[in-house]
């Protein structure tokens, strides 16, 4: 299982940050590395973040792909969220937060 987080090259700092904390939060809940793990996947300029991942997730053809809305959009048509529902070949699952976790 990935955690795939889309990046602009611009901001490999915020990535490497990103990334840390991640693995940190892998390791801290024990879970196996070679079984959970943290990607990266930089983006093209001007490809939207929900083109990139589900272009990423027509490549890598996975059995599921989890999504998480964000709660606090005025318009959720808009979400990477929504789109990902649309537009991913294999099965959704949408994990619910919380708006007190945001």
């Amino acid at each position: 299982m990935s955690v795939v987080f889309c990046y602009d090259s611009s901001n490999d700092a915020k990535m490497y940050e990103l990334q840390k904390e991640y693995d940190g939060a892998i390791k801290m809940n024990g879970y196996d590395k070679a079984l959970v793990s943290f990607k990266g996947l930089e983006k093209t300029g001007g490809v939207p973040v929900h083109q990139a991942l589900a272009s990423y997730c027509d490549e890598e053809q996975p059995d599921f792909t989890v999504v998480a809305p964000d709660v606090n959009l005025a318009r959720p048509e808009l979400s990477v969220s929504e789109h990902m529902i649309k537009a991913v070949k294999s099965n959704v699952i949408v994990l619910k937060i919380p708006k007190d976790l945001q």
